[in-house]
């Protein structure tokens, strides 16, 4: 029993200094916000004046446009179900077409047949032809297959493997 006396005594003793050291910040903190803080008087804004008219510019009338001469009318514009931009063709029917066949070329890739297989490169944006043995004649049948199924695209936007 005695030596859990000896040990509660500098425990007690330390919770005391550590209850006193947390007092005296607070205190410390207290003073400083006290020092710090201003009183704001407060400012009386001017109160809004009345205007004076003067008598003379009260009576004063416009007289010297006469309204017999000035005619005003209105522009009428017919009302469409348009969105107002102006509509025109931004490409040809020629672009159009290339667009539409590329598309649709595009989604069925990748596209494999006996004498050639296709796919398309994104990056390039062009179509890549691996073409089978032998490549002169293989590379004859796609042209052919490509002007019957495919005529806006030009051969140009294909690369031979």
């Amino acid at each position: 029993m005695e030596p859990t006396k000896i040990y509660l005594k500098p425990i007690i003793i330390i919770g005391f200094i550590v209850v006193f050291i947390f007092l005296l910040i607070l205190l410390v903190n207290l003073s400083k916000n006290n020092q710090k803080t201003t009183t704001i008087t407060p400012t009386v804004l001017p109160s809004p004046t009345s205007v004076i008219i003067n008598s003379s510019v009260a009576n004063l009338r416009i007289t010297n446009i006469p309204t017999s001469q000035v005619k005003i009318s209105p522009t009428l514009i017919p009302i469409s179900n348009s969105t107002g931009v102006n509509e025109e063709n931004l490409m040809t029917q020629a672009e159009k077409t290339l667009v539409e066949q590329k598309t649709s070329l595009r989604k069925k890739t990748p596209f494999v047949d006996k004498d050639f297989s296709l796919n398309f490169n994104y990056g390039n944006d062009k179509f890549i032809v691996n073409l089978s043995s032998p490549k002169e004649t293989t590379k004859k049948t796609f042209t052919e297959w490509l002007q019957k199924n495919y005529p806006a695209i030009p051969i140009d936007r294909f690369v031979f493997n």
